[in-house]
Parts: structure tokens; C-alpha cells; sequence
């Protein structure tokens, strides 16, 4: 008998590996923001928020691919 896959296995796939994605992405923008913020910008926060609002930007663009 065939392998017979569910719509809702393959949707739920898809989700997992978009929250996934994002946890990633946040995450690194947020280690790069905290890296220039100590080292560049004299611990301003600000690093620290855009890097982690580019790395969600980044997320939800390729979630939508």
C-alpha cells in the first residue's frame, strides 16, 4: 500500500519548520545586536531591538515562501 500522507502532517510540518525558522533568526539578530551594542554603540539597546526585528523580518519573509 502507498505511503499516504495527511494534508494536516504536511501542514503541520511546514509550521514547525517556520517557528523554527523564526526562533533561529530572532535569536541571531539578537546575539549580532548585543555584540555591536557592546562593542560599537556603548551598550545602547537599540542594537539589541532592530537585530531581533530584522531576524523576525527575515523569518516571516521566508514563511511566506
Amino acid at each position: 500500500m502507498a505511503d499516504v500522507r495527511r494534508s494536516e502532517d504536511t501542514y503541520g510540518e511546514k509550521v514547525d519548520r517556520c517557528l523554527y525558522n523564526s526562533l533561529v533568526n530572532f535569536a541571531g539578530g539578537v546575539v549580532i545586536g548585543i555584540g555591536l551594542s557592546a562593542f560599537v554603540f556603548k551598550r545602547k539597546m537599540w542594537p539589541v531591538i532592530l537585530g531581533g526585528g530584522i531576524g523576525s523580518g527575515m523569518a516571516v519573509s521566508s514563511c511566506r515562501h
